[in-house]
């Protein structure tokens, strides 16, 4: 009896399998669309595509005042609003969020940098802003900043121009179909030349006084170590520089009162390419040392011997600096000792 109530079971339960194993073969169809949200201009249609293509789809919008969508999976936006797009197909069902906007297209791009050339100092930066007109437009992307020549200068996402090294490039600010341009010289500083430029050329060696380094004022053209010109005299104010006195100047049109750290700058212009011999013509009591820099790159300190006197005006030669066609910066650096600066000579070096 046992035996034959263990059959009955074992039968019973080979057609519950049978059973089970039958309904798990006819699965829910599922089922997958391109877009997972939607945003859409009022007047636009986008087209939304169901996978795989051999099943049959239902397609209606919770709100067709905003936006309708076709048997086929067109959507049109009628109006700004939400509303969601609802796929089925069979038991399966997706619900794809939709945000209708009226379009407001871009008129224009404007830079806050209107000038021919932007100068950026090397190792300085300069933030350019891009605004959009009208400043509500949404037709358009982000805008993209790129330099002809990241060697002189990069610009970041957000318009920040940084100078890496001497030279030109152009900068372009894009938007949609908006492109504008500025062009970037990359410099040493911002001062300008005081009763120049001095132009150097093969034809001539080229003399100017020590007293004419450049316009812009402290920290810019020069760094004097006090307010006041020690010598009194207002040559610089003479000539047009109304930010120049305090450096100390005296009666013989020399700079004078040197202290340590202070320093010129000279802006030059190179008519022809090669070697120039620098000099300059000095007088001290005692030996003292500074350093010439030449397109911002620091030359070997320079001792100088005694001249035997602050009125014993001695010409040193110092380098042979070979410069390019071109603006070119000079900077004098006083380190030690003190010394009369007159006269500065460059001669080409064949």
């Amino acid at each position: 009896m046992k035996n034959r109530l263990f059959s009955y079971l074992a039968v019973a339960a080979v057609l519950l399998t049978g059973c089970d194993s039958y309904n798990r073969t006819d699965a829910i169809p599922s089922f997958t669309v391109t877009k997972t949200s939607l945003n859409i201009f009022v007047g636009d249609v986008v087209k939304i595509d169901a996978s795989p293509t051999n099943q049959n789809y239902t397609w209606t919008s919770e709100v067709p005042e905003v936006a309708t969508v076709s048997n086929t999976g067109e959507v049109t936006a009628l109006s700004a609003g939400t509303t969601d797009i609802i796929v089925s197909s069979a038991d399966a069902t997706i619900r794809i969020p939709v945000i209708a906007t009226v379009k407001i297209p871009l008129t224009d791009l404007v830079l806050n940098y209107t000038d021919p050339t932007l100068q950026v100092t090397l190792n300085g930066t300069y933030s350019v802003n891009a605004t959009k007109e009208p400043s509500d437009a949404n037709d358009v992307d982000n805008v993209v900043w790129t330099s002809s020549n990241p060697d002189v200068a990069t610009v970041s996402s957000l318009g920040v121009i940084s100078g890496l090294g001497l030279g030109y490039t152009t900068i372009t600010c894009t938007l949609g179909n908006f492109v504008k341009s500025i062009d970037v010289e990359v410099i040493v500083t911002t001062s300008t030349p005081f009763r120049g430029p001095h132009i150097l050329s093969a034809s001539t060696p080229l003399e100017f006084p020590c007293i004419d380094f450049d316009m812009g004022g402290e920290g810019i053209a020069f760094h004097d170590t006090n307010s006041n010109n020690d010598g009194g005299v207002k040559y610089r104010a003479n000539y047009g520089d109304p930010n120049g006195g305090s450096v100390d100047i005296g009666g013989d049109y020399a700079i004078g009162w040197t202290n340590n750290g202070e320093w010129w700058i000279y802006t030059l212009q190179v008519e022809d390419a090669g070697y120039y011999k620098v000099e300059m013509e000095s007088s001290n009591n005692s030996a003292t040392s500074f350093n010439f820099e030449f397109d911002a790159v620091v030359y070997p300190e320079y001792i100088s011997r005694a001249t035997g006197g602050w009125a014993a005006w001695t010409w040193m030669e110092y380098y042979n600096v070979y410069l390019t066609e071109g603006k070119h910066w000079m900077k004098i650096v006083y380190n030690s000792g003190g010394s009369n600066l007159r006269t500065l000579r460059f001669t080409y070096v064949p």
